[in-house]
């Protein structure tokens, strides 16, 4: 028999005077399934993390070549195409990470970081320092090529 109780379908037990497995039948051996009538709460963590996208996608996006395009004839030497792996992030996020000469800090990394391993480094390795980077600048965003149309404007989210 099935019951409602406090939001959820549970299945009530058939007879408890008798607690053995037997009480239960043909029904004993079957997996059976609680679905909720009413979504459950949300948690903290949830909300915070609905939050951060509503805020992200508001606000205007550019396209950033994780590999630096002025390193592009080394890249290529790994055959990687610079412009196959570009990220949608933060304008301002964006101007942050160029800020200053030779194209600002994630420049200047990926520069340092080919001079100690360019030549000798194996392509996992550079994939392996894209990653890296990405999560020391904290970089989030929609992955996709250079040449890839998709509209990068902010876009509005309900007050709720």
């Amino acid at each position: 028999m099935f019951l409602v109780m406090s939001g959820k379908a549970v299945l009530s037990e058939p007879d408890t005077s008798d607690t053995s497995v037997s009480a239960w039948g043909e029904y004993a051996l079957v997996a059976w399934m609680v679905f909720r009538l009413h979504r459950r709460e949300q948690l903290p963590s949830e909300l915070r993390r609905q939050k951060a996208m509503e805020e992200w996608a508001r606000r205007p996006k550019e396209r950033h070549h994780i590999f630096p395009q002025a390193f592009e004839r080394r890249f290529a030497r790994k055959n990687i195409d610079v412009h196959q792996y570009v990220i949608a992030i933060d304008a301002e996020v964006h101007r942050r990470i160029h800020r200053g000469d030779a194209g600002g800090p994630w420049n200047r990394d990926w520069e340092e970081w080919l001079r100690w391993h360019g030549e000798r480094a194996r392509k996992p390795a550079y994939f392996e320092q894209a990653s890296r980077m990405i999560q020391r600048y904290g970089l989030f965003g929609l992955t996709m090529t250079y040449w890839q149309s998709v509209d990068l404007a902010p876009q509005p989210v309900e007050d709720n």
